[in-house]
Protein backbone atom coordinates (compact mmCIF):
# COMPACT_ATOMS: atom_id res chain seq x y z
CA UNK A 1 0.00 0.00 0.00
CA UNK A 2 1.22 3.49 -1.01
CA UNK A 3 1.51 5.69 1.63
CA UNK A 4 -0.93 8.15 0.08
CA UNK A 5 -4.13 5.51 0.30
CA UNK A 6 -5.72 4.97 3.82
CA UNK A 7 -8.06 1.59 3.76
CA UNK A 8 -10.97 2.38 5.93
CA UNK A 9 -13.74 -0.39 6.18
CA UNK A 10 -14.81 -1.60 2.57
CA UNK A 11 -13.43 1.28 0.76
CA UNK A 12 -10.16 3.09 -0.11
CA UNK A 13 -9.77 6.33 -0.08
CA UNK A 14 -6.90 8.14 -1.39
CA UNK A 15 -6.07 12.15 -0.93
CA UNK A 16 -6.81 12.78 -4.80
CA UNK A 17 -10.12 11.20 -4.73
CA UNK A 18 -13.77 11.26 -3.69
CA UNK A 19 -14.24 7.77 -1.00
CA UNK A 20 -17.48 6.21 -2.56
CA UNK A 21 -19.19 3.53 -0.34
CA UNK A 22 -20.89 0.64 -2.12
CA UNK A 23 -24.70 1.20 -2.31
CA UNK A 24 -27.41 -0.93 -2.24
CA UNK A 25 -29.29 -2.32 -4.58
CA UNK A 26 -32.30 -0.19 -5.89
CA UNK A 27 -36.08 -2.39 -4.80
CA UNK A 28 -37.39 -3.94 -7.23
CA UNK A 29 -39.46 -2.81 -9.48
CA UNK A 30 -43.05 -2.74 -9.04
CA UNK A 31 -45.71 -5.08 -10.55
CA UNK A 32 -47.13 -3.25 -13.75
CA UNK A 33 -50.96 -3.80 -11.77
CA UNK A 34 -50.05 -1.42 -9.50
CA UNK A 35 -49.88 2.10 -9.92
CA UNK A 36 -48.14 4.50 -7.43
CA UNK A 37 -49.64 7.89 -5.86
CA UNK A 38 -47.95 9.92 -3.47
CA UNK A 39 -48.83 8.85 -0.21
CA UNK A 40 -50.59 4.99 -1.18
CA UNK A 41 -49.92 2.15 -3.68
CA UNK A 42 -53.08 0.53 -4.20
CA UNK A 43 -54.65 -2.05 -6.81
CA UNK A 44 -56.12 -1.62 -9.70
CA UNK A 45 -59.27 -4.08 -9.61
CA UNK A 46 -60.10 -4.61 -13.12
CA UNK A 47 -56.13 -4.97 -13.72
CA UNK A 48 -55.93 -2.25 -16.07
CA UNK A 49 -52.54 -0.39 -16.05
CA UNK A 50 -52.65 3.35 -17.81
CA UNK A 51 -51.45 3.57 -21.16
CA UNK A 52 -49.55 6.63 -22.84
CA UNK A 53 -52.82 7.76 -23.99
CA UNK A 54 -54.69 7.82 -20.88
CA UNK A 55 -54.81 9.19 -17.40
CA UNK A 56 -55.77 8.69 -14.14
CA UNK A 57 -57.02 11.08 -10.98
CA UNK A 58 -59.19 11.42 -7.97
CA UNK A 59 -62.45 13.48 -7.86
CA UNK A 60 -60.67 15.36 -4.79
CA UNK A 61 -57.40 15.88 -6.89
CA UNK A 62 -59.13 17.23 -9.84
CA UNK A 63 -61.09 19.87 -7.84
CA UNK A 64 -57.86 20.65 -6.44
CA UNK A 65 -56.49 21.57 -9.22
CA UNK A 66 -59.37 23.72 -10.85
CA UNK A 67 -58.96 25.52 -8.04
CA UNK A 68 -55.56 25.94 -8.05
CA UNK A 69 -55.83 27.02 -11.48
CA UNK A 70 -58.76 29.30 -11.40
CA UNK A 71 -56.90 31.18 -8.87
CA UNK A 72 -53.69 31.60 -10.96
CA UNK A 73 -55.57 32.74 -14.10
CA UNK A 74 -57.65 35.20 -12.37
CA UNK A 75 -56.95 38.49 -12.51
CA UNK A 76 -58.17 38.89 -9.28
CA UNK A 77 -56.74 37.51 -5.73
CA UNK A 78 -59.59 34.71 -6.09
CA UNK A 79 -61.72 34.04 -8.86
CA UNK A 80 -65.99 35.61 -7.82
CA UNK A 81 -67.68 32.33 -6.34
CA UNK A 82 -64.85 29.78 -6.12
CA UNK A 83 -66.43 28.25 -3.38
CA UNK A 84 -69.87 28.02 -4.64
CA UNK A 85 -68.56 26.69 -8.46
CA UNK A 86 -66.01 23.82 -6.87
CA UNK A 87 -69.57 22.46 -4.52
CA UNK A 88 -71.56 22.81 -8.17
CA UNK A 89 -68.29 21.04 -10.30
CA UNK A 90 -68.53 18.45 -7.25
CA UNK A 91 -72.35 17.80 -7.63
CA UNK A 92 -72.17 17.57 -11.45
CA UNK A 93 -69.23 14.85 -11.28
CA UNK A 94 -70.93 11.80 -12.16
CA UNK A 95 -69.84 9.78 -9.40
CA UNK A 96 -70.22 6.61 -11.59
CA UNK A 97 -67.64 7.56 -13.86
CA UNK A 98 -65.08 6.54 -10.74
CA UNK A 99 -64.33 3.46 -9.40
CA UNK A 100 -64.44 2.22 -6.14
CA UNK A 101 -61.40 3.66 -5.08
CA UNK A 102 -62.73 7.02 -6.39
CA UNK A 103 -60.38 7.15 -9.43
CA UNK A 104 -61.34 7.68 -13.37
CA UNK A 105 -59.30 6.18 -16.04
CA UNK A 106 -59.91 8.53 -19.30
CA UNK A 107 -58.49 9.13 -22.72
CA UNK A 108 -55.96 12.21 -22.76
CA UNK A 109 -57.53 13.87 -26.12
CA UNK A 110 -61.47 13.06 -24.10
CA UNK A 111 -60.46 15.05 -21.32
CA UNK A 112 -60.76 18.69 -22.49
CA UNK A 113 -64.34 18.31 -24.21
CA UNK A 114 -65.84 16.12 -21.09
CA UNK A 115 -64.15 18.70 -18.15
CA UNK A 116 -65.13 21.72 -20.10
CA UNK A 117 -68.94 20.54 -20.89
CA UNK A 118 -69.08 19.71 -17.15
CA UNK A 119 -67.46 23.39 -16.13
CA UNK A 120 -69.54 24.96 -18.86
CA UNK A 121 -72.93 24.28 -17.48
CA UNK A 122 -72.33 26.60 -14.08
CA UNK A 123 -73.24 30.15 -14.62
CA UNK A 124 -70.66 31.49 -11.83
CA UNK A 125 -67.84 29.74 -14.00
CA UNK A 126 -69.46 31.93 -17.38
CA UNK A 127 -69.13 34.89 -15.86
CA UNK A 128 -65.76 34.37 -15.04
CA UNK A 129 -65.07 34.80 -18.94
CA UNK A 130 -66.62 37.86 -19.15
CA UNK A 131 -64.72 41.41 -18.43
CA UNK A 132 -66.53 42.40 -14.54
CA UNK A 133 -66.79 46.41 -16.12
CA UNK A 134 -69.28 44.83 -19.56
CA UNK A 135 -67.12 45.75 -21.85
CA UNK A 136 -67.58 43.62 -24.80
CA UNK A 137 -64.85 44.68 -26.90
CA UNK A 138 -63.10 41.42 -28.59
CA UNK A 139 -59.63 43.42 -27.47
CA UNK A 140 -58.12 45.61 -24.85
CA UNK A 141 -54.94 47.65 -25.09
CA UNK A 142 -52.42 47.11 -23.25
CA UNK A 143 -48.54 47.60 -23.30
CA UNK A 144 -45.52 46.06 -22.45
CA UNK A 145 -45.15 48.41 -20.03
CA UNK A 146 -48.88 48.44 -18.69
CA UNK A 147 -50.84 45.18 -17.85
CA UNK A 148 -55.12 45.43 -18.51
CA UNK A 149 -56.94 46.19 -15.39
CA UNK A 150 -58.39 43.64 -13.86
CA UNK A 151 -61.68 44.32 -14.60
CA UNK A 152 -61.24 44.07 -17.85
CA UNK A 153 -59.24 40.91 -18.10
CA UNK A 154 -60.78 37.09 -17.91
CA UNK A 155 -60.19 33.54 -17.27
CA UNK A 156 -59.38 31.79 -20.10
CA UNK A 157 -62.03 28.49 -19.84
CA UNK A 158 -60.36 26.55 -22.34
CA UNK A 159 -56.77 26.82 -21.49
CA UNK A 160 -58.53 26.45 -17.46
CA UNK A 161 -59.35 23.10 -19.03
CA UNK A 162 -56.06 22.80 -20.80
CA UNK A 163 -53.94 23.59 -17.05
CA UNK A 164 -56.15 21.47 -15.44
CA UNK A 165 -55.32 18.76 -17.82
CA UNK A 166 -51.89 18.93 -18.46
CA UNK A 167 -51.09 19.11 -14.35
CA UNK A 168 -53.21 15.68 -14.17
CA UNK A 169 -51.29 14.25 -16.66
CA UNK A 170 -47.91 15.07 -14.78
CA UNK A 171 -49.09 14.08 -11.77
CA UNK A 172 -50.38 10.89 -13.32
CA UNK A 173 -46.95 9.88 -14.17
CA UNK A 174 -44.85 11.27 -10.70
Amino acid sequence: MKNDEIEEGTWKKTENQIPTIPRPDPPPSQNKDFISNTEKTFQVKDKKSINDDEMLFSKKYLLGELARWSINQSPFYVPENLEIVLRQVSDLLPTYEFNTDGYKFIKKNEFHKWFFNIITQIPEVIKWNEPKNGNKTLFVFCSRYDRPKPEDDIVDLSALVNNVKLQLIKDCYE
